[in-house]
């Protein structure tokens, strides 16, 4: 199965995030068609391909294979609704056909954005399904047709489907975007009436959302305002419920476990969240973020933000004194010691010495926080813990508003507090520019009273 991501102009700087979940797929391919590879990824994931095209030689493709008849083609603004008006999104149920050499390797093939996070795509497309679909839609019927994710089966009758739809020479000539691939456009003849008509008239499969394969639906809703997105290892689960989101070691138990696995996801759009601050404003991550997203095994996404955790080793005594000292303390060099001489008369006692504790050293688990609301430079970290009491607190709340004046089996937690938790340390680009404080005003949180809770470095 091959599943193109096309997207122009400049990746987002979520992107590293996005590629991780890919990367959780092994047996997909997915085609990266843009001009430039994503930045600050380092090595691609091996399931993940780039092909570097430029607008101008697609356009030359679609005039070649499908009879685009433009001067040019856009890539860029934005609809009244805040949807994207990019006319390359007319062309995408007929990327099969124009693409159809780089697809001929694959059995199956699709097409998907960029916006999104990945859970496992096999939990579904199970092959009970891919052997009787030719058409799969993570919609239900009568939307039928999704931008965001579409998978065809590689044959020359459903690659050439667009060519059915009386809408078709109209979108092929119109420099506008048609909303010829989407369920809401205003398209008389677009792909969600062609699939239709044609699923009832026999002559394909269409399958389309909330379809589930056992516990696990297509989408998860990035509109909830208490979101609890929790992606491990190449799962995810949206909102999982009220007891114990999967994330941060919280789960615990089967019931909760049977519960948990009845809200795993597939496919989450961030159809909203991209449009606040918290993605809107975040800056490209930096190599050291990249590479420490590129190895996670857990990410956590809420209103606020991804949080990535960071395992800090730091330093504490055996008696348990300084437990709490910051993690960029220096460690004191060994003091030398003097060789040993026999002694030929016996010496004095000296006083005992009372004995100093010994140090250790123990991992405190630690979580950092990738957000546009922190400012450019700005890498702040909380504690784990803290981050799962707030997490606890969003999904009770979730699990609250779906009663909807029923009794509910449980209530939020008595915590007065209910936005992010309190910070441990924040480091800005130069000391005393004010970055942290207003990245703690923005999340509408605290510092930690333990200790010193913003340490500030220049020349990060």
């Amino acid at each position: 199965m091959g599943i193109l991501v096309g997207r122009w102009g400049g990746w987002p700087p979520w992107t590293p995030l996005m590629l991780r979940t890919l990367a959780a797929n092994p047996t997909i391919t997915f085609l990266l068609l843009s001009e430039e590879p994503p930045a600050n990824v380092g090595a691609m994931p091996p399931n993940v391909e780039h092909h570097a095209w430029t607008l101008e030689a697609l356009l030359r493709r679609l005039q070649r294979t499908v009879g685009v008849r433009l001067r040019s083609l856009g890539a860029s603004g934005v609809l009244a609704n805040g949807v994207s008006a990019a006319k390359v999104n007319d062309f995408k149920p007929m990327w099969g056909e124009a693409f159809e050499s780089e697809l001929r390797r694959f059995e199956w093939w699709g097409y998907m954005q960029e916006d999104v996070v990945l859970g496992d795509l096999r939990s579904l497309l199970t092959p009970s399904l891919l052997g009787r679909a030719d058409v799969i839609c993570p919609f239900d019927a009568p939307l039928n047709s999704s931008g965001i994710l579409m998978l065809m089966r590689n044959v020359a009758p459903i690659r050439q489907l667009w060519r059915l739809s009386a809408d078709a020479a109209r979108v092929l000539a119109a420099p506008s975007y048609q909303v010829f691939d989407e369920w809401w456009g205003a398209a008389r003849d677009g792909m969600p009436a062609l699939l239709g008509r044609e699923a009832a008239a026999g002559r394909l499969q269409l399958s389309t959302g909330p379809a589930r394969s056992g516990t696990v639906r297509w989408l998860g809703d990035d509109q909830n305002a208490h979101l609890v997105a929790c992606w491990r290892r190449g799962k995810l689960y949206v909102n999982a419920g009220a007891e114990e989101p999967p994330c941060l070691g919280l789960r615990n138990g089967s019931a909760a476990g049977a519960r948990q696995e009845a809200r795993q996801a597939v496919l989450l759009h961030l159809l909203t969240l991209k449009r606040t601050g918290a993605l809107r404003e975040l800056s490209p991550l930096s190599p050291r973020a990249a590479a420490a997203v590129g190895r996670a095994t857990e990410l956590v996404l809420t209103r606020a933000g991804f949080w990535l955790p960071v395992p800090v080793t730091v330093g504490a005594r055996a008696d348990g004194a300084g437990a709490r000292r910051q993690q960029h303390e220096p460690p004191q060099p060994p003091q030398p010691q003097r060789p040993h001489k026999l002694q030929h008369r016996a010496q004095p006692q000296q006083p005992q010495q009372p004995q100093q504790p010994q140090r250790t050293q123990r991992t405190q688990r630690q979580h950092e926080l990738l957000s546009g609301l922190l400012g450019a430079g700005v890498e702040l970290r909380v504690s784990s813990d803290d981050l799962a009491r707030h997490l606890l607190q969003l999904s009770r709340q979730d699990g609250a508003s779906r009663c909807r004046g029923r009794a509910c089996p449980l209530k939020p937690l008595a915590d007065k507090v209910l936005g992010p938790p309190c910070v441990l340390s924040c480091v800005s680009r130069q000391a005393g520019d004010g970055e942290c404080e207003r990245a703690v005003r923005r999340l509408r949180t605290r510092m930690c009273a333990r200790g010193p809770a913003v340490h500030l470095a220049a020349g990060l």
